[in-house]
């Protein structure tokens, strides 16, 4: 059996609060409100989708942090009026208030996940004023980039990544995105899509096979490593989780 280094291995699904998920993981009687709690039991992280739509509350940032394990990790998407609205230009405001509103959850804070639209095109100059901003207006904090379009995918794009220590996140979804298994971190960042139907279809075990022998190898190689599904319809996401989890122990 594998052994995994502590707060190395990472799994999880994207997002928890599914009221589709009853009962077969979630109790009938279950108040949706008490589904973090008890999705942490099962779980060691999860992705924060809702702060791509919306700059928490601080009260949601204090219940995140209470009813969680203290070896609980959040990976929150960076907010969409920097990617998608102002397309990462003169975005310092956007980002000052971003990180304003996850401090305090730092302690439980693995990482940020950058999320770009398909229309949005590398472009050397802006990437670099935005990788300076991320640094200047988010001290401490770590960064995953997901990318929609190939041109991030050139050598020079992913160069550039590695010199800012940002993590490119290996995006499994059949055709529909654009994929590349580059590491350009000290992190690896995984997201199941769904191959046959975007978030609604499972993951075989042969498929699974596969990335937990790339796992084990990023292990091996002294590198943190998040897993998220986000096929999450139907509940694939988290019986694909708990697959996985148990392959990479093997």
């Amino acid at each position: 059996m594998a052994i995994i280094p502590d707060g190395k291995l990472y799994i999880g699904t994207s997002g928890w609060s599914y009221s589709n998920w009853k009962p077969a993981f979630y109790p009938p009687e279950l108040k949706s409100a008490d589904f973090l709690s008890f999705y942490a039991k099962q779980f060691q992280t999860t992705e924060l989708n809702s702060s791509f739509y919306n700059f928490p509350l601080a009260k949601s940032i204090d219940k995140w942090l209470h009813t969680t394990p203290d070896n609980f990790r959040f990976c929150a998407k960076l907010h969409r009026s920097i990617t998608h609205y102002k397309k990462l230009v003169d975005v310092k405001e956007e980002l000052l208030k971003f990180a304003g509103r996850f401090e305090g959850l730092k302690p439980k804070l693995g990482q940020i996940l950058i999320q770009l639209p398909p229309s949005l095109t590398f472009n050397r100059e802006t990437v670099l004023v935005f990788y300076d901003l991320l640094m200047e207006t988010m001290p401490g904090f770590s960064f995953s980039l997901e990318a929609r379009n190939t041109s991030w995918y050139d050598e020079e794009s992913l160069e550039l990544m590695s010199d800012y220590n940002i993590a490119n996140v290996i995006a499994d979804a059949g055709k529909r995105f654009p994929l590349s298994n580059a590491v350009t971190a000290n992190d690896v960042y995984i997201r199941f899509h769904g191959r046959e139907k975007l978030y609604a279809s499972e993951y075989d075990t042969e498929a699974l096979e596969e990335y937990a022998e790339a796992i084990k190898i990023y292990l091996e190689d002294g590198l943190r490593v998040w897993v998220f599904f986000n096929n999450t319809m139907y509940g694939h996401a988290l019986n694909n989780a708990i697959t996985l989890k148990e392959l990479v122990k093997m």
